[in-house]
């Protein structure tokens, strides 16, 4: 069987109006951390048809990421997070553009990942807080949406936003998209 993206996300129309799908089409997320967090969004943000990609993660998988992590199975156990994710990404889509940091998030690299992102996903383990200080950092400078950090809620990060007026809901790329839908 060949590939054809429209075919592959057709059961998205009903939920997503096809001007909406070419929007995510185009969009590109950067997702830091690719374990219990970040590789489950990799995968449902793959599902949603978009197909560019920044990632970044330094580890491998290890047997007590059984219990939560997408990539994680016996087959994967010392491979790299970043690898894994990618390859499952590539047989998700084919035509999927990645670009991979397999230092993680670092301050040498941080422009570069969120440079080009419509919107960022921190999938950085729990603990890791100078990663997450790094990124919150880095992002302003970067680009002009906040990262968004999944968890039992959103929180999302507005350093560099001097009202809450001024803080985006979605990135401007995607509030297009979402404008035009409501128009058709």
């Amino acid at each position: 069987m060949t590939w054809n993206y429209d075919s592959a996300f057709s059961r998205n129309r009903g939920l997503i109006q096809p001007n909406e799908q070419q929007c995510l089409r185009q969009a590109c997320v950067a997702i830091a951390g690719l374990g219990g967090v970040g590789g489950v969004h990799l995968v449902t943000l793959l599902r949603l048809g978009i197909c560019r990609f920044h990632l970044a993660d330094p580890d491998q998988f290890e047997l007590p990421n059984m219990n939560r992590q997408y990539g994680a199975d016996m087959s994967t156990l010392g491979k790299s997070k970043l690898e894994v994710m990618a390859a499952v990404a590539r047989r998700i889509n084919p035509d999927v553009e990645l670009t991979l940091f397999s230092d993680g998030l670092t301050a040498q690299n941080c422009d570069a990942f969120f440079r080009g992102a419509d919107v960022a996903v921190d999938g950085i383990d729990f603990f890791a807080i100078e990663a997450r200080r790094l990124a919150i950092r880095c992002t302003p400078r970067s680009r002009p949406a906040p990262p968004i950090a999944p968890g039992a809620v959103f929180i999302i990060f507005t350093a560099g936003f001097a009202s809450p007026a001024q803080r985006p809901i979605l990135p401007a790329s995607w509030r297009s998209c979402a404008s035009l839908s409501r128009n058709h």
